[in-house]
């Protein structure tokens, strides 16, 4: 899904993977939402998640909304609840969604059509990134990369921090017992999360101009930035280090990415102002082929995620 500063829209890939001389043979707008919000100038949708049937996804304004998507060109809402505060990232483990934002983070217990926070937690800055992997929920700050225990989803408790200078991660991504987190500052981070109380650095891929996303599809560390697509490899297995980590670009025109989703050889990017959906076999003369791409209407694209031939 295609989450832009202007709303929430629905693309179609009505030939999946294919080749296309003709962009528009590939792609098409099947559906969207716009919120009516009026609390900032940069109205529109921060981040979004699925699962199942389900869209989840933070307005600017924050209000979270849950949409049922099964017939993808009439999206309906379901549930919505108003948070004060600016969300900028969401997480869904078992019945809960974790929204974190600027200060604090709520957790949401999710019901068929209700949303209801029985937890908050204070004390973050402004984090960019959150996932989950088994009791614990991992938190990337402006400064700290932070590890809660959720194992009670009614009272997180914190249980590890590691600096990351002020880096200002805007994503994270989880693959075994390592976390990848993109930055302003320093490239791509990845911390050992094998031990939740004594996390580490432990390598750093440093880039030229800003991260923004970050994918890890088996042993391929996929980055979107200012430069393009990046991609790296992890090691194997897919949770080791290499003896060095680095980044290369991928052979595509396309700048300014500010968010990706990787689904088996397919990639979903947003820019500024252009949805890209790349091929990721072996690049054909060093350039990545690009196979569809459709303008991201009145705004720019903030996040993206793939749902069979949807996105």
């Amino acid at each position: 899904t295609v989450c832009a500063l202007a709303g929430l829209g629905i693309l179609a890939s009505s030939i999946a993977g294919a080749s296309c001389l003709d962009y528009t043979d590939c792609v098409h707008w099947a559906g969207s939402f716009h919120p009516q919000l009026g609390c900032s100038d940069l109205d529109g949708f921060w981040d979004v998640i699925h699962r199942d049937n389900r869209l989840y996804a933070t307005t600017i304004c924050s209000t979270i909304y849950i949409f049922d998507y099964s017939d993808p060109d009439d999206l309906e809402v379901i549930a919505s609840v108003d948070l004060p505060f600016f969300a900028t990232a969401l997480a869904l483990s078992g019945g809960h969604l974790y929204v974190v934002g600027w200060y604090r983070m709520y957790v949401l217990r999710v019901q068929p059509e209700d949303l209801a926070v029985v937890a908050v937690v204070e004390g973050f800055h402004m984090p960019g990134g959150v996932a989950t992997a088994g009791d614990h929920l991992f938190v990337a700050d402006t400064d700290t990369f932070y590890a809660l225990d959720i194992s009670d989803p009614g009272a997180p408790r914190r249980v590890g921090a590691v600096s990351i200078g002020n880096s200002g991660p805007e994503d994270l991504a989880i693959a075994g017992h390592l976390a990848y987190l993109p930055t302003f500052t320093r490239g791509l981070l990845v911390v050992d999360i094998s031990r939740p109380t004594g996390m580490a650095v432990v390598a750093q891929a440093e880039t030229p101009s800003w991260l923004y996303g970050v994918e890890v599809e088996n042993s391929s560390i996929y980055a979107a930035g200012a430069g393009g697509l990046l991609v790296g490899n992890t090691g194997h297995p897919p949770d080791s280090l290499p003896s060095s980590l680095a980044l290369r670009p991928y052979g595509t025109s396309f700048t300014g990415m500010l968010c990706i989703d990787v689904d088996g050889t397919r990639a979903a990017l947003a820019t500024f102002d252009v949805f890209v959906a790349l091929d990721l076999t072996t690049p054909v003369a060093g350039q990545a082929r690009a196979w569809a791409k459709a303008i991201v209407p009145d705004g720019w694209g903030q996040g993206t995620c793939i749902v069979g031939d949807y996105a």
